[in-house]
């Protein structure tokens, strides 16, 4: 399907063929490019949360590896402060994808540095900010991929300081790091679309960082490169082996017993759907806090969850339950209190203050991910 990437008050707007046979050679490429490096930066809106973040990942990894006969790395974000994350008993914002991720793992479909890593190997100025932002008429009944350039002199979070000096908040390194351009670029369109203007507008520099980059869309939602790299977000294994020490000792659960050992190559693992048995427990989400507030008639009240936990542990024929939660103390002693004592289920959750806020709620993730039945 043929696209033209459309610019105001351009001499000759950019027509081409997005190929969507592309073919998807995860570790068989090789970075080989004798070309200078190259480094794609991108930034989420600051009030998102973990898993919007999670999902902007796989939008701009697909722009870098469509990119990757130009030697593009994608600097990942640190993390912080996420409104979820509520602790202070550690440091909340400057906080690598390493202590989340499996990093090595990442690479293996596109090449990734953190942040910090970048300011070692460049510097800290980036070359130029590309502030995404939506159409005014974004959403009404017409769309089309477009894009406009904004030549401004400030957007949402960053602005120019003076002609060569861009300042804003760079995952917090506002005291430390400038840019030396900034362009808003209004858009509607894919990642496929932001790759064109990237190849065709910023090809002399060196340095880009994309501000807003939740605005675009995924092009091939749920397609082979889509999944190649949501597999290849493997978690922080020291993160996976605490999950996998709290279901042996509190949930009877095994990767052997339970048939859920994955490989640690994930490129070159098979799996049939049915082949893993889980856990014999089932696993519930229950949201609370904000959640609950802002949307009283959408949330269950605990009696009704707990009638619900009941009913699903009854049907499975399942004795253990974990559950994944923000509720406060008081709602979680109320909560596991009727389950044991009206339907003598034994309630387990996880809890470590040695680890950060998102480090517990991977964990969380792991562990209901295991489990015989999740309810959410």
């Amino acid at each position: 399907q043929p696209f033209c990437l459309r610019v105001p008050n351009a001499e000759q707007n950019e027509c081409g063929d997005f190929d969507a046979s592309e073919s998807l050679r995860a570790t068989d490429e090789k970075w080989t490019s004798k070309a200078r490096k190259k480094y794609l930066l991108y930034e989420v809106n600051v009030g998102e949360g973990f898993n919007l973040r999670r999902d902007v990942y796989l939008r701009m990894a697909s722009i870098v590896y469509r990119l990757k006969n130009e030697n593009w790395t994608l600097v990942l974000p640190p993390f912080g402060p996420l409104y979820h994350w509520k602790s202070r008993r550690f440091q909340r914002s400057k906080l690598p994808w390493t202590l989340f991720f499996d990093i090595q793992s990442l690479n293996a479909i596109v090449p990734v540095i953190e942040f910090e890593q970048f300011l070692s190997e460049i510097g800290d100025q980036i070359d130029i900010v590309v502030a995404l932002k939506h159409f005014d008429d974004n959403f009404d009944d017409r769309w089309y991929e477009r894009f406009e350039i904004e030549y401004c002199e400030e957007s949402k979070s960053y602005y120019k300081l003076s002609e060569n000096e861009v300042r804003g908040w760079f995952f917090s390194y506002f005291d430390r790091v400038t840019a030396s351009n900034l362009i808003c670029l209004k858009i509607e369109g894919f990642t496929t679309t932001l790759k064109k203007f990237i190849r065709k507008q910023l090809s002399n520099y060196f340095s880009v960082f994309i501000s807003n980059a939740e605005v675009i869309l995924h092009k091939n939602y749920g397609d082979s490169l889509y999944w190649s790299i949501r597999r290849s977000m493997r978690f922080n294994r020291d993160l996976i082996a605490i999950g996998d020490e709290f279901r042996a000792k509190y949930l009877n659960s095994t990767n052997i017993q339970d048939k859920t050992t994955i490989e640690s190559d994930w490129v070159h693992m098979r799996r049939n759907h049915g082949d893993a048995l889980g856990g014999p427990f089932l696993a519930v989400h229950i949201r609370r806090d904000d959640f609950a507030k802002s949307r009283p008639k959408d949330v269950p009240t605990l009696d009704c969850a707990k009638e619900q936990i009941f009913f699903v542990a009854k049907k499975f024929s399942l004795e253990l339950v974990f559950i994944a939660s923000d509720m406060r103390e008081e709602e979680w002693i109320q909560l596991t209190k009727g389950l044991f004592e009206n339907y003598n289920l034994k309630v387990f959750r996880f809890k470590n203050d040695t680890l950060l806020d998102g480090q517990v709620a991977i964990v969380d993730q792991w562990i209901c991910a295991h489990a015989r039945v999740f309810i959410d």
